[in-house]
């Protein structure tokens, strides 16, 4: 939605949004009552000293979904449409993942604060029990990085999230004896003891764990994997 003139505002029950001369997304929620009655309207209305009912608005690409959340647009010309999950893996990729050292890259944000356990894994594509993943828990709130060889779990580097809805700026690395976990631009945990490696490339990325199949139910703004260890500053000014 967008104003045309003057200032003016679109109010849902007890949320205000301003419009600009811009173009800018509103959302809003509603639950139907027990017997399925209820009803969405989308208009303007006038309020005491305030003649913005008399502008111009445009309201764009309106969407009914049912659900708790909203998701991108879809064209339904008139009809109903299902919405099927998204999902994503990419294999032969040894020439790019360095499975003896590197860094894993993120800035993700949940969908909504459910209790989903999201994974995003580098892995051989022939064996799921030799990988390396990011789980992202918006249940426990906790950022989970995780290394596991023969299905054994060599590092295990857990960190609290205050908000799991919002973007955040993730790095995992992997190194012989150096393993960190970076949110935000500063270290939120270490292993320095973890002396085995995998003998298997990782030659996969995959939005999902593998095994047991939790996909990464999410928004992702940027995902990178580099294939050499980054330093300590590195990574600080790459989450920052």
């Amino acid at each position: 939605a967008k104003r045309g003139q003057s200032e003016g505002t679109l109010t849902q029950d007890t949320e205000t949004f301003q419009l600009t001369n811009q173009w800018q997304r509103v959302s809003a929620s509603l639950t139907l009552g027990a017997d399925n009655t209820g009803g969405v309207t989308i208009g303007f209305s006038s309020v005491a000293d305030d003649d913005s009912y008399a502008d111009e608005y445009l309201i764009a690409l309106p969407q009914l979904e049912l659900g708790s959340y909203a998701t991108s647009y879809i064209p339904t010309d008139g009809g109903q449409v299902t919405r099927f999950k998204d999902e994503a893996s990419k294999d032969n990729l040894e020439s790019y993942i360095n499975s003896s050292e590197g860094v894993m890259y993120l800035e993700v944000s949940a969908l909504v604060d459910e209790a989903f356990s999201r994974v995003i894994t580098l892995s051989n594509k022939v064996d799921w029990t030799n990988r390396m993943f990011l789980r992202y828990d918006s249940l426990t709130k906790t950022i989970t990085f995780r290394y596991l060889i023969d299905g054994v779990t060599i590092v295990n580097i857990v960190h609290t999230l205050s908000d799991t809805t919002i973007f955040n700026k993730i790095s995992c690395k992997w190194e012989l004896n150096n393993f960190k976990l970076y949110v935000n631009g500063e270290k939120k945990g270490e292993d320095l003891s973890a002396t085995t490696m995998v003998s298997q490339s990782m030659d996969k990325i995959s939005l999902e764990s593998g095994i047991d199949s939790q996909w990464f139910e999410g928004k992702i703004k940027d995902l990178r994997v580099y294939n050499e260890a980054l330093t300590d500053e590195e990574l600080i000014a790459l989450t920052q």
